[in-house]
């Protein structure tokens, strides 16, 4: 075997490896992409984060599918920048969209097979963050307001009456904070009872 032929079956063999290995990342959404960056791998993952079917997706271009309009440019000048100088593009959290139109957090990375060659191929690895966004969000709402009622918490009330106060003592205005207490507003009878007293 001469050394040309050995090099294209170690390129072979390798991908081969690669892609058995992309087999088994069950929950993780892969997609491979050619140098035109149309697609040539979509796994199931793919298909239940970004809603098309591999079928659907095979062919077509990346930026016609998942990229956010705002960021086409970006990616089509990043990919081709990997392509031309070896520039990787790193792994980041983006938000690209589903076949809905509807954004999908991602952790992001990537990998470039045969760059050198006339059939270069880049692997996108995306890993879903919308379970830890759903999770950051409620905890952000439950840091501000109180879970049962939806109002504010006391930090949150006292932190926002301060400024309140303090804007009207800059304005010269007169205010009058009235508080209720939360257990007050957990107790259906202390609260019909606090509502009666405080009718004017």
């Amino acid at each position: 075997m001469s050394g040309q032929a050995e090099k294209d079956d170690l390129v072979l063999r390798n991908d081969y490896h690669f892609r058995k290995l992309l087999t088994a990342l069950p929950n993780v959404s892969v997609q491979g992409y050619d140098k035109d960056r149309r697609v040539v791998y979509w796994n199931k993952s793919s298909e239940l984060l970004y809603g098309y079917s591999e079928e659907e997706a095979m062919g077509n271009l990346l930026e016609d599918l998942i990229i956010p309009d705002s960021m086409r440019e970006d990616i089509i000048e990043a990919h081709g920048a990997w392509l031309r100088d070896g520039v990787e593009i790193p792994a980041a959290e983006l938000e690209l969209i589903d076949k809905e139109r509807k954004r999908v957090p991602v952790f992001s990375s990537h990998v470039m097979l045969n760059r050198c060659t006339e059939n270069p191929e880049m692997f996108c690895v995306d890993v879903d963050l919308s379970g830890q966004k759903r999770i950051e969000k409620e905890v952000q709402y439950l840091s501000q307001y109180d879970s049962q009622t939806g109002l504010f918490n006391k930090n949150s009330l006292f932190t926002y009456t301060k400024k309140t106060l303090e804007k009207a003592h800059l304005d010269r205005q007169m205010t009058v904070a009235i508080f209720i207490g939360m257990r007050a507003l957990h107790d259906p009878i202390k609260s019909s009872a606090l509502s009666s007293t405080t009718n004017f």
